[in-house]
This record gives structure tokens, C-alpha cells and sequence, in this order.
């Protein structure tokens, strides 16, 4: 019995989602009825108040409850990162950062923290080391990355993932009017070296 109540605790615990995302009691309890887990809504409702004391985990308190991680909780993995994975994300995070949107590092940050964590011990000098060691130079004079609003970016991201249209206005620099795209249907985006 102990034993399914703590299966049935790590499997709640990674439903949960990140704030601003939140899921309810009832979803998180249809979930584990999938999974073929005996156990009520209510019982639910008293594991996730049990929960809520020991990890970083709230709800906004409407009505159903939103159930989500708190926004700067911080991040674990279960199984923890082995340093193989965590090295991986420590050269992701040093090396191509202007190849990649700004939207997908901020997201990626929670994984770069875990790896420092995990990269920050003797035994797994030689790995944390690395960075140091190997520089990537430009032939070319390296551009600044245009400024572009995070919003706009997320916005943008989100509609190429759920394939759905967004409306875009755009003005020009030096013109007074912006003009009216309507509909955008973003089938893909193209990210250029800025070197």
C-alpha cells in the first residue's frame, strides 16, 4: 500500500505543470484513473494539500483549483542529470547561444542550473572544466542580435507548436504607420548566424 501511495505521489508530482501553466484535481485524478490507480478525488485533493507541504507546488485558489510548480521553484529530475547529460547542456548553454532564440534558452535555463549543480564537484572537474578549454571564434565581425519583445517571440514559438495563425501588425523603422498582416500562418522559422 505505501508502496502504490508513493508511485502514485511522483507520478502526480510530474503532472504538475510550471506556473503561469496549472492543472486541476479532477484532470490529475482522470490521469491516474488511466493509469489504472485505484483512488478518489478526494483522496487526490488531500495528496496535493499533503504535497504542496513538502515541494513548491500551489494553487490560485479559484474554483476548480489550478494546481502548478511554483515559477521559480527549483528544477529536478527524476532520475537526477548524470554529468554525461549535464555537460551536454553546459555546451549547449556556451557555444551556440546566438544560433538559438532567446525563447528556447529562457526555457532551457531550469536544465543549465540543474547542470552547473550537477558539474560542481571534484569528481566532475575534467567535464566542468571544458568550456574554458575550446573558444569559438568568428571570422567575421560578430552583429548584435536584433531587440526583439520576449512576448512577441513566445507568442510566435507557441502558434508554430500548436500550428495555429496569429495576427501581426508591423511598422517599419522611420515610418509613422504599421501595416496590418492580418492572419499569419507560421509553417517554420529560420534563425541566421549572426556572425
Amino acid at each position: 500500500m505505501y508502496v502504490n501511495t508513493s508511485v502514485r505521489y511522483i507520478r502526480m508530482i510530474r503532472m504538475i505543470p510550471r506556473s503561469p501553466r496549472k492543472i486541476s484535481a479532477s484532470e490529475i485524478h482522470s490521469k491516474l484513473v488511466d493509469m489504472e490507480f485505484d483512488v478518489s478525488l478526494r483522496t487526490v485533493q488531500r495528496d496535493l494539500d499533503i504535497l504542496s507541504g513538502f515541494f513548491p507546488i500551489c494553487n490560485d485558489d479559484e474554483k476548480p483549483r489550478g494546481w502548478m510548480w511554483e515559477k521559480d521553484a527549483p528544477f529536478e529530475t527524476l532520475p537526477g542529470m548524470d554529468p554525461l547529460s549535464a555537460f551536454s547542456f553546459r555546451m549547449i548553454e556556451t557555444f551556440p547561444p546566438s544560433l538559438m532564440p532567446v525563447a528556447v534558452l529562457k526555457n532551457l535555463n531550469l536544465y543549465f542550473d540543474v547542470a552547473r549543480k550537477t558539474l560542481d564537484t571534484d569528481v566532475h572537474k575534467p567535464l566542468k572544466k571544458w568550456p574554458d578549454k575550446v573558444k569559438m571564434l568568428s571570422r567575421t565581425q560578430p552583429l548584435l542580435p536584433p531587440l526583439l519583445d520576449s512576448d512577441v517571440l513566445d507568442t510566435v514559438y507557441a502558434c508554430l507548436l500548436e500550428e495555429k495563425c496569429f495576427s501581426a501588425t508591423y511598422q517599419r523603422r522611420g515610418e509613422d504607420g504599421a501595416v496590418n498582416y492580418g492572419h499569419v500562418n507560421p509553417l517554420g522559422i529560420v534563425v541566421m548566424p549572426l556572425s
